[in-house]
């Protein structure tokens, strides 16, 4: 061959291998619809005719949605779920590629699946809707039917797991799927698989895990746990309740639901944004597979919070059967301690923090016997809720806590049995998550300033204040997100940007004899510097602070604490000379309800900015907040910052 031939001949190759490239279809070579298999041919056909790609159910099983420009594609971004190249933004391609993989021979290699197994719920509602003529022959899926057997899947229930704010990814709660057993462990709950969906973080960088979890940067994905390990993170390491709502799925429902759940795992993901596309938003799509006549997901568009997404299911005629509540340790322990008095609560904490010895567990025994045997078993399990508590849950015990857990059952041995069996755990139940105030807020006001007067509008995404009705919610802690003021001045007859809050978060954590946790808080936001000289178009500037400190109950005061908390603070803008400033100090307030439905608020700050723009701000304010409906709520606020000085009356609307 000469050099002529040869050269022609690799123009050759290379023109087929960019033909290759370039032109090759969407479908991969072995799913491409075979026009030599005419039931293959047949079904397509039908499928189109009946234009099964736009019925809903398939979108539901693609996860088909509209994005903010109309333009509609999946949810699901990442991993292994499409078959056709275009799946995620063609349903119809997808629907063909689907067809002709279910012809696709039997799989040999035991660690891949057939697509008929990869896919049961499209497997399952395109056999209902085609009817799949016997040259399609149905393969045996042994991981998917081991898989299912294990869940055993009897009910379901959604439940909601409280607050948790030393956590940013929990402080509005979270939501995940229970499935109750069938058969094996049918009398043993904590056995029982979880369905959840959550973000795979990597980072513990605070600034990287808000961007990424703001703009879609991390993956979010389904997974299953028992229930035991679920009990064990929320109820008992972060002390929240759990609240399951049972749902009425029957058993066709139910089996939609895993079958689309096994869909979703192998390594499928969908990027995960806290404020819509989130833990509690993707659990409705699975709901509404299981059962199409519900439309959960659509109106969720900007902002999905698991309240409101509980709120969505209650709302469904006759979805939710029965709700049971399970408290946290913390609760327990807390409610067993309150009918203990003041003696028998230092005995409690004897057998706890006494170490171990012969004299001290004496004397000890001797204490416990004086009481009557209700009370010695009170006392007891109180201080074994106290040990377990202070010891973390942790599976592998010290000497020392062995030792003292030894005593605590010895003396526990020794009560009647009679007893024994009659002791129950005192829990008052507490108001349940749904019977909150709604987490968006409206507010109208008016106010006076000691040269003027003034007309404010406000609107905040979510969800609730110190000041704000505390039914549903944990008493002492502030989140708000997205709040934004503006307000018109009358004398100058200008309107302008009083306040944009991105976040403020405030825990009001009441340090206990038994509990010793820190109060903390932190806001990033623009703001008015109404403590500098300047009119207030002209006062605007972005400020970062965060603050740490102690809150303690005041037991005269109903619901009365009281915090002192050690103050950063920072800005920058055009109110500042050098544009900026640096500084800390103090802050402390008095937080209480003289009434229920009557909250006050008292507090004060003193700041000194060594750095920028140097001098010291002072600023007192007192609110007082009246509850006149349930989503309706009136507001006095006084307050002084140096000169400044201004009172507003509020009316606010919960949506």
């Amino acid at each position: 061959m000469n050099h002529s031939s040869l050269a022609h001949f690799f123009r050759q190759i290379l023109l087929c291998l960019l033909c290759a490239s370039f032109c090759s279809p969407s479908l991969p070579a072995e799913n491409l619809p075979d026009n030599n298999n005419p039931a293959l041919s047949t079904l397509i056909e039908k499928a189109h005719q009946k234009n099964l790609a736009h019925d809903r159910y398939w979108r539901l099983l693609l996860h088909y949605k509209k994005d903010l420009f109309g333009v509609e594609k999946s949810d699901i971004d990442r991993g292994h779920f499409f078959i056709s190249k275009n799946g995620r933004k063609d349903p119809s391609s997808e629907l063909d590629a689907t067809l002709a993989a279910f012809f696709n021979p039997p799989i040999v290699n035991p660690d891949e699946e057939h697509p008929q197994c990869r896919y049961p719920a499209r497997y399952a509602w395109l056999k209902e809707q085609l009817g799949f003529p016997p040259e399609l022959k149905e393969m045996s899926c042994p991981r998917y039917e081991s898989w299912r057997d294990k869940m055993d899947p009897g009910s379901i229930s959604l439940v909601f797991a409280s607050y948790y704010m030393n956590n940013p990814a929990s402080m509005y709660g979270h939501t995940f799927f229970l499935l109750g057993r069938k058969e094996r462990f049918k009398d043993q709950p904590l056995l029982n698989y979880t369905i959840n969906f959550a973000a795979m973080t990597n980072t513990r960088n605070g600034i990287l895990f808000a961007l990424f979890g703001l703009t879609g940067g991390f993956p979010g994905v389904f997974s299953t746990h028992p229930y035991y390990m679920k009990v064990q993170q929320y109820n008992n390491l972060e002390s929240r309740d759990l609240w399951e709502y049972r749902l009425t799925l029957d058993e066709n429902q139910l089996n939609r639901l895993i079958q689309h759940l096994w869909e979703l795992g192998n390594g499928t993901a969908m990027s995960y944004f806290f404020f819509n596309k989130n833990c509690s938003y993707q659990l409705l799509p699975l709901l509404e597979v299981a059962d199409p006549s519900l439309h959960l997901s659509d109106r969720f568009r900007f902002r999905a919070i698991p309240l409101d997404t509980l709120r969505c299911v209650l709302e469904q005629p006759g979805l939710v059967s029965t709700t049971t509540w399970r408290p946290s340790y913390l609760q327990q322990m807390l409610s067993s301690r309150d009918r203990l008095n003041s003696n028998e609560i230092r005995l409690s904490e004897k057998l706890v923090l006494d170490k171990p010895g012969e004299s001290r567990d004496q004397g000890l025994v001797t204490q416990v016997k004086q009481l009557p045997p209700e009370r010695q078993m009170l006392v007891l399990e109180t201080a074994n809720d106290f040990l377990r508590y202070k010891s973390g849950f942790q599976r592998d015990q010290s000497e020392n806590a062995q030792q003292i857990e030894r005593r605590i059952l010895i003396l526990k041995n020794a009560i009647p049995v009679d007893v024994s069996n009659r002791f129950s755990r005192p829990n008052v139940e507490p108001s349940p998550p749904e019977s909150a105030h709604k987490t968006g807020r409206l507010g109208v006001s008016g106010g006076v300033t000691k040269n003027s007067s003034f007309e404010e509008f406000s609107v905040r995404s979510a969800l609730q204040d110190l000041e704000g009705d505390d039914t549903g919610f944990v008493f002492g802690s502030l989140l708000e997100m997205a709040q934004l003021k503006i307000r018109y001045d009358n004398r100058f007859g200008k309107l302008n940007l009083e306040d944009f809050t991105l976040f403020n978060v405030k825990s009001l954590a009441p340090w206990d004899r038994w509990i010793h946790h820190p109060s903390w808080g932190g806001r990033m936001g623009f703001s008015t510097a109404h403590d500098v000289n300047r009119s207030p178009e002209r006062s605007l500037f972005f400020g970062l602070d965060g603050n740490t400190g102690l809150t303690v109950r005041i037991p005269f005061l109903r619901k009365g604490l009281l915090y002192a908390f050690a103050v950063a603070d920072s800005g920058v803008g055009e109110p500042f000379d050098k544009h900026y400033r640096i500084g800390g100090g103090l802050s402390s307030g008095l937080l209480f309800n003289p009434l229920p439905a009557w909250r006050v608020h008292l507090s004060g700050t003193r700041l000194r900015y060594g750095v920028g723009n140097v001098g010291t701000t002072r600023k007192v304010r007192l609110i007082q907040a009246v509850q006149v409906a349930q989503q309706i709520e009136m507001r006095l606020q006084l307050e002084r910052q140096n000169s400044y000085q201004e009172g507003m009356l509020s009316f606010n609307y919960y949506y």
